[in-house]
């Protein structure tokens, strides 16, 4: 009983409550908006209401949906989430009629078929996002013991060669299911970082320098925006030698211009020399993977001693600013977790080990090692949680 004997159910709600409530029923319905987003995507809604306003149901005629009394609910709901735009036209009779239309931003990244990159990147985010639903139901096996067995046959085999990808990756000769995880992973990671990189080219002054060396470069993305953005430089993407033939894939889109100033050279960043002569070296994504702090300051002194007096190193991360306790960073931390558990549990034998977290102060010990000079006003955030960390190499005399 509450105090002076009122049930606890009769007494007015506090702010506080009603406050941490809200959140709970937030929190509860989150994995809904994605379902809303997948399905918008798989169903074609964007590219059918690309162009100008569209009703209901020309919007069903166009996405195969036979009848429009649900359709109508999820664009309403597509309107409230800010992907679709509603109002209200008089058609030939005179009548009012509900017509939608894409954001502007939507447009961009979804509605435009024409550029079929961006689609494609985004409903492979998608795919990733149903299999991370998946992992993130088994939170609390993973906490309880470091690993987490795949729910089904199926969910087992997929992860199966989401394992062997990973194995894979130093070796010569790959099965084809790998190669094509590569590339559905590429993908995915073109659509996730490609306005990180734009934000990179423009905090960052390339005009600087003249040659740059992308480090696990996968797909030559930052390549390639590079090359478009800085007609005078070049760039080399190094990577691993079996996802040379991915690179090549998106080079062939390009015109000369560009393709001409990019090479695709397939190597072991541990084993072998960095291309040179280098002015610029960027890891994106890269060196939080590798398996221990020895490699990756072995790494960090190979970029110094290969990088020209006054070079730069760019590492792009989630780096954690343990004085913000940044929570985006935090939550890639867990998730990084949840995927090696999963995987510990896809294939028998496997070891849990967490991903290194990144901070500044991690970054700082390897720059000082390897000769860098870092300061923390050299770094900018990018998109979402990437943050781009930049140290330098002494100009000659200093």
């Amino acid at each position: 009983m509450a105090s002076g004997n009122i049930p606890a159910e009769s007494m007015p709600a506090s702010e506080i409550e009603l406050e941490t409530f809200q959140k709970i029923v937030s929190l509860s319905n989150a994995f809904k908006r994605t379902h809303v987003l997948k399905s918008a995507v798989e169903l074609g809604i964007f590219p059918a209401t690309h162009g100008g306003p569209h009703t209901a149901d020309e919007v069903a005629r166009k996405c195969g949906v036979h009848e429009s009394q649900h359709l109508n609910v999820l664009l309403d709901v597509l309107v409230n989430e800010g992907f679709l735009e509603r109002s209200k036209v008089a058609d030939g009779d005179g009548k009012s009629v509900t017509k939608y239309q894409n954001s502007k931003g939507t447009d961009i990244m979804l509605g435009d078929e024409s550029a079929p990159t961006h689609v494609t990147a985004v409903k492979t985010m998608l795919e990733e996002t149903e299999a991370e639903m998946k992992k993130w139901s088994k939170l609390t096996e993973v906490l309880k013991t470091g690993v987490a067995k795949p729910p089904s046959a199926t969910d087992a085999e997929q992860d199966q060669v989401r394992c062997d990808c990973h194995d894979a990756e130093g070796e010569e000769e790959v099965t084809p299911e790998v190669l094509a995880e590569w590339e559905r992973l590429y993908i995915m990671c073109e659509g996730y970082m490609r306005l990180s990189f734009n934000v990179l080219t423009e905090k960052f002054d390339f005009s600087r320098y003249k040659s740059v060396v992308d480090i696990g470069g996968g797909s030559a993305q930052l390549s390639r925006i590079l090359c478009r953005r800085f007609k005078h430089l070049r760039c080399v993407n190094f990577d691993l030698p079996r996802t040379v033939s991915i690179a090549e894939k998106r080079m062939a889109e390009l015109g000369s211009d560009v393709a001409d100033r990019v090479q695709l050279v397939g190597g072991d960043c541990f084993k072998e020399d960095l291309p040179t002569p280098v002015d610029v070296v960027t890891m994106a994504n890269v060196i939080h993977g590798f398996e221990s702090d020895e490699l990756r300051q072995q790494v960090v002194k190979k970029v110094f001693d290969a990088l020209s007096p006054g070079g730069a190193l760019i590492i792009i991360e989630d780096i954690l600013d343990v004085d913000k306790h940044s929570e985006s960073a935090q939550f890639w931390q867990l998730t990084m977790d949840v995927t090696l558990a999963w995987d510990a549990g896809a294939k028998e034998g496997a070891k849990h080990s967490n991903y290194y977290m990144i901070t500044f102060d991690t970054f700082q010990r390897w720059c000082d090692a390897a000769g860098f000079q870092f300061s923390r006003a050299d770094s900018f955030e990018l998109m979402g949680s990437m943050v781009a960390a930049v140290a330098y190499k002494p100009a000659t005399g200093q």
